[in-house]
């Protein structure tokens, strides 16, 4: 997998709606990629966002600023999720899979460090 610039990522938000960025930690990023999987939360949800966002702006836009979420912008996956998964808007900067999203089912563009 090569390395996408942010202005590649960008290119590909704007070019296929089905293009979808998963915020997290480095420590998050290295499970999911050692695993294979995103798991669901509490709420039996996986979020996403298709706005580009800095790690700050992750914290405040998406996270609310919660302590228990310190970090979780701070890496990125970029995932070209499968047109048969059902996607619900969830707030102004996210939505949300109500599934686990396993790796091998969908194309992954990018992972690593959030170049936002």
């Amino acid at each position: 997998m090569r390395m996408l610039t942010a202005e590649q990522i960008l290119n590909e938000l704007i070019l296929d709606s089905r293009v979808f960025l998963h915020y997290t930690s480095s420590s998050g990023l290295s499970g999911i990629m050692k695993d294979g999987v995103i798991q669901t939360d509490g709420k039996y949800a996986v979020y996403f966002s298709q706005e580009p966002m800095s790690p700050d702006d992750v914290h405040t836009k998406l996270l609310i600023g919660a302590t228990t979420h310190e970090g979780r912008g701070t890496h990125l996956l970029v995932i070209r999720v499968d047109s048969g998964i059902p996607i619900e808007t969830t707030g102004y900067h996210e939505v949300c899979v109500r599934q686990r999203i396993r790796l091998d089912q969908h194309m992954v563009l990018y992972h690593g460090p959030n170049p936002f």
